[in-house]
């Protein structure tokens, strides 16, 4: 996280219960990748937790730091642009909204294997600075990174305002505010911060997998219900 390593930490660990506790809430297939969205975010945070206790040390560190922040961006930049839209996907059940992912699903495929060689050909930059983690990563084909951020949004917010489950659009709404209060108050920072805020809006997926499994049980009883009157 962008503030200290305690709070990566906390936030790991409560990530890592709420997403055991979401894997046990599963009942069908097709909920499962979304259900692995707050345990994902869990890694990624406690990899910037062990940034943070090894940044006294930066020079003596610096392989370690290196393959931590890796890890990190590798969740931001690559694996993030697929599992949004393919989870939302996955849940979909209308067949329009469904084509409508699968093309933000193959913006996002692009998207990441861009950004899977920029990583292995390109150095990555992490320091500590005000408090916050920053992660630069020189990319010599883009020069406009506002144009850049859309297109990652449309890949990891637009999927949830696509999605026909209004729990869905609550959370996208929720996630597009955090984008621009992170964009607006810690725009250096936006990496770590705005990866910070996604991931306590992920605890949430408990709560949205919960609900989906009662109202399709109250349907359920209650189609049993109405078949058995008309016998």
């Amino acid at each position: 996280m962008c503030f200290s390593a305690k709070a990566s930490f906390i936030a790991s660990i409560s990530l890592g219960f709420i997403g055991l506790a979401t894997l046990k809430q599963v009942k069908k297939k097709t909920q499962l990748l979304f259900a692995l969205i707050p345990l994902m975010f869990s890694i990624q945070q406690f990899s910037e937790g062990l940034i943070w206790l090894l940044k006294d040390n930066f020079s003596t560190n610096h392989i370690l730091i290196k393959a931590l922040s890796y890890i990190f961006l590798n969740f931001a930049l690559i694996i993030w642009p697929i599992v949004i839209p393919l989870s939302l996907y996955n849940l979909e059940e209308d067949k329009n909204r469904r084509w409508y992912l699968k093309i933000l699903l193959s913006l996002g495929l692009a998207w990441a294997i861009l950004f899977f060689v920029v990583l292995l050909k390109e150095q990555v930059f992490v320091a500590i600075e005000c408090s916050h983690i920053y992660y630069n990563v020189h990319v010599p084909f883009y020069k406009n990174y506002n144009l850049a951020l859309t297109v990652y949004g449309m890949t990891t917010i637009l999927p949830f305002f696509i999605s026909t489950r209004k729990s869905m659009k609550i959370f996208g709404t929720l996630l597009l505010f955090s984008c621009l209060i992170s964009y607006v108050c810690w725009y250096n920072y936006l990496t770590s911060v705005w990866c910070f805020f996604a991931a306590l809006l992920s605890l949430s997926v408990y709560v949205i997998i919960k609900w989906q499994n009662i109202k399709e049980n109250y349907l359920t009883v209650l189609n049993r219900y109405k078949n058995l009157n008309k016998i």
